[in-house]
């Protein structure tokens, strides 16, 4: 599942593959397409008056104000897929597989004239605010652009060591998380929309949202937190369930949303797996429960695999449905970056489906801390795939199809 928050309207990915959408209609912004036959959802954004999501079969739709040009999204150019998407409050932003950004919409203040960063720079993600854009490169560095009247452009300069790794835009300001955990915000501060809340000792921020004008940030102690204005009690957090871990929280104008899960470890499949040359329709599984106060006992494992052939899972933090190659039934549905969970052979007899890639993903992770550039803590949702070599296919390998699943106390 997954919820995102648009201007006066919000999106929800249900288990299905369906999508629910409520608030504001005024552009059709909560008239979501209905799906053909055996299709899914696996992505959706929310802006302003806009909204967009990803199909299991690649195909991306967005739908509500179009006034600007900010739900035609364009053609990417060849040999290149989107891996996710940014929107503003007029405007789009698309990070492509290459690293490359393509922005369309509404360019009054410049807000869709691309990051204009050194040549072979890789961005690996943005984040679209009311007339300004974002991108995060692999380096950690974070290149702005667009209205910059309230400094929300203006990037704070970082203490030797540190570099950004998250980052989100709000009307007129921005944020992000630092590799230590902590957070810093800038531009529009007249309501405190800027002034993120004070973290105790020991407690690093995970993930947050901005709105117009506040903010919501998810900590490492399971703690959520609001800033900035609050005329309608968008900022003060009701209680919470402490029987439920956190997923998701997400900010909109006035209002804000936090996503809780009722079970631990809410695991799922999703995407569609591939056929192989053999013939093989290699399945994802977990079995136990992603419980973080154990150091073993859930295991992921990817049954009919061609045999004696090489590969490996890998796991990312966002999910995507991104063709594998031209002529090939493979997606790739675990968004950049990832990471590989140890190379490893299928085992089984050559020429039949009796292959299997499996890992004990808690063992894993125990003995590889930080493996993404922050140790994984209850509330994170975590997406994984299997790949493997299989000769004559495109590209000369295949993919399974995926598992989402919630880490938990």
């Amino acid at each position: 599942m997954d919820v995102v928050a648009g201007g006066h309207h919000a999106l929800a990915l249900l288990g299905n593959g369906s999508v629910l959408a409520w608030g504001s209609n005024s552009q059709g912004q909560c008239n979501v397409p209905a799906l053909p036959p055996n299709t899914t959802y696996n992505q959706i954004y929310a802006g302003g008056y806009h909204s967009l999501a990803v199909r299991s079969d690649g195909a991306i739709l967005s739908w509500g104000d179009n006034t600007y040009g900010q739900c035609t999204v364009p053609t990417p150019p060849l040999g290149l897929t989107f891996l996710k998407f940014a929107l503003g409050n007029a405007h789009s932003v698309g990070l492509l597989s290459n690293g490359g950004v393509l922005c369309w919409g509404n360019n009054w203040w410049g807000q869709c004239n691309g990051p204009g960063s050194a040549p072979g720079t890789v961005y690996v993600d943005v984040a679209a605010g009311g007339a300004h854009s974002l991108a995060l490169s692999a380096s950690g560095s974070i290149a702005p652009w667009g209205y910059n009247f309230y400094g929300q452009c203006n990037v704070p300069s970082l203490p030797f060591g540190r570099y950004f790794v998250s980052l989100d835009a709000g009307a007129f300001f921005s944020a992000a998380i630092l590799n230590d955990g902590s957070m810093v915000a800038w531009g529009e501060d007249n309501i405190g929309q800027c002034q993120v809340p004070w973290a105790p000792a020991g407690v690093t921020f995970v993930s947050f949202s901005l709105g117009v004008r506040h903010g919501l940030a998810l900590r490492s102690d399971g703690q959520v937190v609001g800033w900035g204005t609050n005329g309608a009690g968008e900022a003060i957090v009701p209680p919470l369930s402490q029987s439920n871990v956190v997923l998701r929280v997400e900010c909109g104008d006035g209002f804000s949303v936090v996503l809780q899960s009722a079970q631990c470890g809410n695991v799922m499949t999703y995407c569609t797996a591939a056929t192989t040359i053999h013939g093989c329709v290699p399945g994802i599984q977990g079995i136990g429960a992603p419980s973080l106060a154990s150091s073993s006992g859930f295991v992921v494992s990817v049954g009919s695999v061609p045999g004696q052939r090489f590969g490996t899972l890998m796991y990312s933090f966002n999910r995507t449905a991104v063709a594998w190659a031209p002529n090939s039934s493979s997606f790739r549905c675990v968004a950049f970056p990832v990471q590989r969970l140890g190379d490893r052979s299928s085992g089984g007899v050559a020429g039949q489906c009796n292959g299997q890639l499996t890992l004990d993903f808690l063992d894993w992770i125990a003995t590889h801390p930080g493996a993404m550039g922050a140790p994984l803590i209850p509330g994170m949702t975590i997406h994984t795939q299997g790949w493997f070599r299989d000769p004559g296919a495109a590209k000369q390998t295949n993919l399974s199809n995926a598992l989402t699943f919630t880490l938990c106390n």
